[in-house]
């Protein structure tokens, strides 16, 4: 597992905003969007004791440097700890999350609706991010689900960021042989 004191947050956030900002130079579709400012410690802890189980270590830390990201894919939101208890995007990744298990897409995926938990989500968006809640089989990876299947798997939440930071990067590079 990822040790989450390692990651250079600062550094791979840094490098989402530019590129971000490069798309959006490009793409005015994209939005040009900062994170939120980080959640506290105490935040964090709170939240947990509420939830009744510690999120997954890496995302937790993530939260730590950026409490939340609105329109960080397109018109999806990376939630915080606000999304995380009802506010925001949230009622629209419980839609989602029904949906997609009425129409058995996490069973194709291999993912139980009780170990997952949303992470992000958007307005008029079929894309949906989950992370596998601690102390389940694969804790910690994220699923991209969109368009009726998983579309990506990652390992941890820092993986998923640099992954997402790499296609913006792929779209860019698209754009300008266009």
């Amino acid at each position: 597992m990822t040790d989450p004191q390692q990651l250079d947050w600062p550094a791979t956030i840094g490098h989402a905003i530019m590129v971000r900002q490069q798309l959006h130079a490009l793409d005015g579709s994209e939005p040009d969007s900062l994170p939120n400012v980080k959640a506290t410690e105490a935040d964090v802890a709170e939240f947990e004791r509420a939830f009744g189980e510690r999120l997954p270590a890496v995302y937790r830390s993530f939260l730590l440097h950026a409490n939340g990201w609105r329109g960080f894919y397109y018109d999806v939101d990376l939630f915080g700890l606000d999304e995380l208890v009802g506010g925001g995007a949230w009622p629209i990744a419980e839609q989602l999350l029904d949906t997609y298990v009425d129409e058995e897409v996490l069973d194709d995926a291999g993912l139980d609706p009780d170990d997952v938990m949303p992470v992000g989500a958007g307005r008029g968006s079929t894309t949906l991010f989950l992370i596998i809640r601690e102390g389940r089989p694969g804790a910690g990876q994220v699923s991209w689900i969109g368009s009726g299947k998983e579309t990506d798997r990652f390992t941890h939440f820092a993986d998923f960021i640099a992954s997402m930071t790499a296609y913006d990067l792929r779209r860019i590079d698209q754009l300008r042989r266009a």
